[in-house]
């Protein structure tokens, strides 16, 4: 079924507030910073050179979703997308930082033990990690431990056991090739957990637990990038034990470029 413009405007919203978030973050810091020195030099202006590079960063992911979004509006598509999964693994872990989601807790991760690249856009998946990861943060108000963890299979996934339970749901099963190389990445939280009820609705667009500030539409987003890059979300989540979700893409062996955007 064809997205709205509602949908896609609102979509891009969405990607966007995210890094925005970060940039008024370091813009408070930047600006409390500057405000008790009179001068910058040693370890102050190394400091603000990292914040400003940040910002620089931010502010690129800002202008990659936008075109992004401006050229699925004009039906437009890149050509063989792919990103190094452990420069974005890096990117993520840099841009959360001063996230105001994380809350005193910490982003603890495990890059691949030999780089590879997913073939998605690296803005995409950037976007499909920030998502799961302030929703991870989010769904304790205690300080947390949140994992991302990465994995490469060059064995075909066993499709045929994913199936749906109670507390197990899976999209994208229907396109998903399992084609290999393949990259796995997961993302856990030490939350309250999903009740089956709430875990059967998360992906539809709009729905959303966070009456205050949710929109509903960081998974629906996460589910249609993934999908639209051949991939399968699973989640896996039951209440007490925190959440589980991993996502999987095709993948191959890097071509030297590191850079994600």
């Amino acid at each position: 079924m064809a997205r709205t413009t509602t949908e896609i405007y609102a979509g891009a919203l969405h990607d966007i507030n995210n890094p925005l978030t970060v940039i008024t973050g370091y813009v408070e810091m930047l600006t409390l910073r500057l405000e008790k020195v009179g001068t910058l030099q040693g370890s102050d202006l190394q400091a603000v050179r990292e914040d400003v590079g940040t910002l620089a960063k931010q502010v690129s992911t800002c202008s990659a979703i936008t075109r992004r979004y401006l050229r699925f509006v004009n039906k437009r598509s890149m050509q063989n997308p792919e990103v190094s999964v452990n420069q974005v693994l890096n990117d993520v872990q840099t841009l959360l930082r001063s996230h105001p989601s994380v809350k005193g807790g910490q982003l603890a991760v495990k890059h691949l033990d030999v780089n590879t690249a997913a073939k998605i856009g690296g803005t995409e998946l950037i976007q499909i990690l920030l998502n799961l990861c302030i929703n991870a943060f989010q769904s304790s108000n205690d300080a947390q431990t949140v994992w991302v963890t990465a994995e490469r299979f060059d064995a075909k996934l066993p499709t045929e056991t994913f199936i749906e339970t109670p507390t197990e749901r899976f999209i994208g099963l229907d396109t998903f090739t399992n084609e290999l190389p393949v990259v796995a990445l997961s993302v856990l939280d030490q939350g309250p957990g999903i009740p089956s009820d709430v875990l059967a609705k998360i992906f539809e667009p709009y729905f959303t637990t966070k009456e205050e500030t949710g929109t509903g539409l960081g998974l629906a987003i996460v589910s249609r990038l993934v999908k639209n890059h051949s991939g399968i979300v699973h989640v896996k989540s039951r209440p007490g034990d925190g959440t589980r979700f991993t996502i999987y893409l095709p993948a191959k062996e890097p071509s030297g470029s590191d850079t994600p955007f």
